[in-house]
């Protein structure tokens, strides 16, 4: 009798499931193996934290060309919906399998959808060279239809799309050829709106919004545009130049205005 006593009191007392959950937690995250992490994942108690595990297993699974799906759907609400919209975007799904998948995913959907549009960038670029820009915008409303993002944001999703891929070719061959000043040449047939874009994605690009002068004032001439570091532009971009650093200078204005002051 005296002895169990002694040695119930020397027996460690039960470990904190908590500390348990966060142990196989953090190894799952560590295991190199999907699988192995998924079954790290399965001795955790905590629904959330679970949840999380589990959906990062099942992306990795996933991404190497393991069926993850019925792993996402053993997940309870919430945490099916994130899974499933995390897999799609793990495979890099577009087109019909992506609007397919898309449907499963709850709240994630619209944003699910977007990723596969935005999948779609460089073969869409690929497909439709410099000249082309007016002939390719009417191929991403098309797409933006097919995935059913028509007015979904104030923005003009086949205009900002476009205006991306127009960027990102100044910006190529800047790389090939040094930098490049924006000009109507390198828009294309591209609409002002879209140009006018590209020249805004282009100086946040190189300069990051961080760049653009405190004292932001227009007009904005290439001497003071080019002491910054930012791309200046040719003669004949001269109005939409103008109405870019009318867009910038607005923003600039209007994020120090409302910067709150520490000091009071």
């Amino acid at each position: 009798m005296i002895l169990s006593l002694l040695l119930g009191c020397l027996s460690s007392p039960p470990e904190d499931p908590a500390l348990i959950d966060t142990r196989a937690y953090a190894e799952a995250i560590k295991a190199t193996d999907p699988q192995r992490a998924l079954a790290l994942c399965g001795e955790i108690t905590d629904v959330s934290m679970k949840g999380e595990c589990t959906m990062f297993s099942a992306r990795q699974i996933a991404k190497n060309g393991g069926h993850a799906t019925p792993i996402c759907e053993g997940l309870g609400q919430g945490w099916r919906e994130v899974c499933l919209f995390e897999i799609v975007d793990a495979v890099g799904m577009r087109g019909e399998a992506a609007t397919v998948a898309c449907k499963n995913t709850g709240g994630f959907k619209e944003r699910c959808l977007a990723h596969a549009l935005q999948r779609e960038e460089r073969p869409i670029s690929e497909q439709f060279p410099p000249g082309q820009e007016a002939e390719m915008m009417a191929h991403i409303r098309t797409r933006v239809t097919l995935y059913g993002l028509d007015g979904l944001t104030e923005e003009a999703i086949d205009e900002k799309m476009t205006a991306r891929i127009v960027s990102e070719r100044v910006l190529r061959a800047g790389r090939q050829r040094g930098a490049q000043p924006m000009s109507m040449s390198l828009c294309g047939t591209a609409s002002e709106s879209v140009c006018v874009e590209a020249y805004r994605i282009y100086i946040t690009k190189i300069g990051g919004p961080g760049r653009v002068p405190k004292d932001c004032t227009l007009p904005m001439n290439p001497q003071r545009v080019s002491a910054l570091g930012l791309p200046i532009w040719t003669a004949d971009f001269q109005s939409l130049a103008d109405q870019t650093w009318g867009q910038l200078c607005k923003r600039a204005n209007t994020a120090q205005h409302h910067r709150p002051d520490h000091g009071k």
